[in-house]
Parts: structure tokens; sequence; C-alpha cells
């Protein structure tokens, strides 16, 4: 597997990112608030099942291995700011305050930027955009309809 990946490298055939997808809706939906600790537990069913689903669409003989799902969190805007110089300070209601305790834009902004996403990367070939897109749409539902099944609530009841 190593060989293969300095290989791909040497030849420039590259992964691509073939999927990025917002997990807010879905975790919401089946009220999942520690995906990061379930994630490792699916991840290689994921991966495998991803190659297969890849397969199906004409991206044939993609390994299982070089699938990666890759999930990540988007740090808050206000944990950011904590970590700058100095903190804004601003004047209201006759006293001082800092600009990200009492924006709402700033509060808008902040809970945006809390989201937690998922990449998708592989081997795939593409002849054209259009191929690409359509790629991309099946792998974000399947993704989807995958972690939808795994995370619902009524799967801890067919057990």
């Amino acid at each position: 597997m190593v060989a293969e990946l300095f290989r791909r490298l040497t030849e420039r055939r590259l992964f691509k990112e073939i999927a990025n997808i917002s997990l807010r809706t879905l975790l919401e939906e089946t009220g999942v608030t520690d995906f990061e600790a379930i994630y490792p537990n699916i991840r290689v069913e994921l991966e495998s099942s991803i190659a297969t689903e890849l397969g199906k669409i004409g991206q044939s003989g993609i390994d299982s291995d070089f699938v990666i799902a890759h999930h990540y969190r988007i740090e808050n805007v206000r944990r950011q700011a904590a970590n700058s110089e100095k903190a804004i300070r601003i004047a209201q209601n006759n006293r001082v305050a800092d600009f990200d305790a009492v924006s709402v834009l700033f509060e808008s902004i902040d809970k945006k930027l809390r989201e937690e996403h998922l990449a998708v990367f592989a081997p795939a070939s593409f002849t054209d955009d259009r191929q690409k897109a359509t790629v991309k749409n099946h792998i974000v539902s399947f993704t989807n309809a995958f972690l939808r099944r795994k995370l619902s609530p009524q799967r801890d009841l067919d057990l």
C-alpha cells in the first residue's frame, strides 16, 4: 500500500476531494451531540461503503484503503477571537464590554462557524465537470443516508 501511495505521488495521480458534507442538519435531526466520539467506530465501514458505491457509479477499482472520510470541526469565532492579542472593547449602556460578548452579528457568525464537516477523498478520475458534479452529488446523498442509518435513535431499538 505504501508503495502504491508513493507511485501515485510521483505520477501526480493524487486523491481528490469528491465531497464535503456539512453535518449540522444531520446531527440536529439525529440528536447526536458528540459525533467526534462516535465517528471512529463507523469510519472504516463508511470508507469501505463509499469505495463500493464509487464502483457502482463508474469509479471502479478504488480500494477502500484509498478512500479517506475525514471528519473535522471548524473552530468557533469566539475561541479564535480569544486567541487574538487583544479583545475588542466597546461602550454599551454606559459601560465597557467585549464586542464578541454583545454583538448579535458576532453571535450569528459564531454559530454558523461551529459546524462539523466530513470531507471525502479518493483517487477518482473524471472526464469533465459534469461527471465530477454527478459523483459528488451521489456520494453526498449516499453518505448522508449511511450516517442517518448509523446515527438514528431507532437503530438502538433494533439491536
